[in-house]
């Protein structure tokens, strides 16, 4: 156990170090403050029955689109690169608990970051001149929630093909356009003619659509189903992941 918390704490101190946190986290961050900014500005225009903290969340795929190619992309394929994968990997720990670590300690950056985004606007929502506040604690846990889900699918998809690709580039390139397909394709195949007798596949594509589960978790639902899909999905990247890399 002493080994597997000093690994992680290494992977989670290596990325913290970088630059290129620093770099992405100040563009994430600012590209949640543009896009709160927006929001607040269509709320202005428009009489609205939702609390901006909902219609903020429906953009929070950008986001995801920005952080998670670019946090993942270095953390096992930097590694073949630089020629440090077989050093890391005489340590006397499993492949699997080396994705492991690499995994939460992206994904913990990951969260943070959305954490950060999260609160700022409710801290500073007393100096803002809105009908009704920008979110409650209820509904801020809820939505930290959808994210700490669906983020650690995305992370996995980046760590999958971080094992994958031989370049940093590859793999963020790769994984830039799986969460594109991701997030675009299950509405798309639902409103395809092409699909319009295949009800089966259409009701769960359906049910898992990212907008419809940011919609029951913003209610406040949660459902099995949903939580088995996202989290047996984020599950088996990991195994390809740890399968892959005891091949090197």
């Amino acid at each position: 156990m002493s080994r597997i918390a000093t690994l992680f704490f290494h992977e989670w101190r290596q990325q913290a170090l970088a630059p290129a946190l620093l770099a992405v986290g100040s563009l994430f961050l600012i590209l949640q403050a543009c896009l709160f900014l927006l929001v607040l500005q269509f709320f202005n225009q428009e009489p609205q029955f939702l609390r901006p903290i909902c219609l903020w969340m429906k953009t929070f795929w950008l986001g995801t689109l920005l952080l998670v190619p670019l946090l993942t992309m270095r953390s096992i394929a930097e590694e073949r690169m630089l020629g440090t994968l077989d050093s890391l990997l005489s340590i006397p720990v499993p492949p699997a608990t080396v994705v492991g670590c690499k995994f939460f300690a992206c994904l913990a950056h990951t969260l943070t970051l959305w954490t950060i985004a999260l609160i700022l606007p409710w801290l500073a929502q007393g100096n803002l001149a809105l009908p009704f506040p920008f979110a409650t604690g209820q509904e801020l846990f809820h939505n930290f929630l959808f994210l700490a889900l669906t983020q650690a699918l995305y992370v996995a998809v980046g760590i999958f093909w971080s094992t994958v690709a031989a370049q940093p580039i590859l793999a963020g390139t790769a994984t830039f356009l799986s969460l594109l397909l991701l997030l675009l394709a299950p509405r798309a195949i639902c409103q395809a003619a092409a699909f319009a007798n295949h009800a089966g596949l259409r009701h769960f594509l359906g049910r898992q659509e990212i907008f419809t589960v940011l919609a029951e978790f913003q209610w406040g639902i949660f459902d099995c189903r949903t939580l088995l899909c996202y989290g047996g999905a984020t599950l088996f990247l990991l195994s390809c992941s740890m399968l892959l890399l005891r091949r090197f």
